[in-house]
């Protein structure tokens, strides 16, 4: 909601951004523990310790790298998906659903209308859309009730039948 939000300054939302970033890397109590003592001893405006910057830098730089990577290996097809044709981009991806989804349909030399990635560690299916038409919630819907996110980004665990579907689209893209 921070990364959509129009009324938050630019600074705000890359703070929240290496916040994210930073509270993923470290366990959860170690982060808040580390923040907090933080905030306590320097009594400065930057909530961050100044060395978890390079963490971050590093954390960033691995990301980017793992997405271009995976951005070669995408396919591409028109398909039918709760009775409406689409674009689709299909992905394989452990890591960075949300970020490998706007790579994907940022790409200005393909036209994307839908990002499926699946991971296949969790099992689990993320669709992505930022066209304001495209309700992918709908689509998660369609396929299963247990399922979770919003309009334009909507994640579920297939059951077995649409597990060996997708598995079978995405091998076969």
């Amino acid at each position: 909601d921070w990364f959509n939000d129009k009324a938050l300054h630019r600074v705000t939302k890359e703070l929240a951004y290496q916040l994210n970033t930073l509270y993923y890397y470290y366990f959860a109590e170690d982060f808040c523990n580390a923040i907090v003592d933080h905030i306590d001893e320097q009594c400065s405006d930057s909530i961050i310790p100044q060395e978890w910057y390079i963490v971050f830098d590093v954390l960033e730089k691995q990301k980017q790298s793992k997405i271009k990577q995976i951005l070669k290996s995408v396919r591409y097809s028109e398909d039918y998906l709760n009775g409406k044709k689409y674009k689709v981009a299909y992905a394989i991806a452990h890591d960075y659903a949300s970020d490998l989804g706007s790579a994907i349909l940022n790409q200005e030399e393909r036209e994307v209308d839908i990002a499926v990635i699946w991971n296949p560690l969790h099992g689990a299916v993320s669709l992505r859309s930022k066209r304001p038409d495209v309700d992918v919630s709908a689509i998660a819907k369609s396929i299963t009730d247990m399922s979770g996110g919003h309009t334009n980004a909507r994640g579920f665990t297939p059951n077995h039948d649409v597990f060996d579907i997708t598995t079978k689209t995405l091998s076969e893209a």
